[in-house]
């Protein structure tokens, strides 16, 4: 079983990454925003589910809120024809999350979720 960490790494690189053309890459984000306003959600719901597990993993309440800042920001975005899917495919904002998520994790000693006193 993958730890909380591995999960959301591994998510974000899917949402964010997955695909490349040339040197750019992309992931399911830029894929979902090609529908419109429902491609939004889901990506939304995807990414909001890294933050569950930033909750599920005790971050404090201030990165909390920076990663749906993210989220909500990337969302708001999205909305927008053509701006939104340039954001997506530029701004990452998964990769992001994670990189909180594990910085956070390292500074603190966490392993699978839990914290090593």
């Amino acid at each position: 079983m993958k730890t909380h960490l591995a999960f959301a790494s591994t998510l974000a690189y899917a949402l964010d990454n997955l695909f490349g053309f040339g040197k750019y890459r992309f992931g399911l984000s830029a894929v979902l925003d090609l529908i419109p306003w429902i491609g939004d959600v889901i990506d939304t719901l995807l990414s909001l589910y890294i933050v569950w597990i930033a909750v599920e993993m005790k971050v404090p309440k201030r990165i909390i809120a920076k990663m749906i800042g993210n989220v909500a920001i990337n969302f708001g975005i999205g909305l927008i024809p053509i701006l939104g899917d340039t954001v997506y495919f530029l701004r990452k904002v998964n990769m992001k999350n994670v990189a909180l998520l594990k910085q956070y994790s390292s500074s603190h000693h966490i392993v699978e979720g839990e914290i090593i006193t």
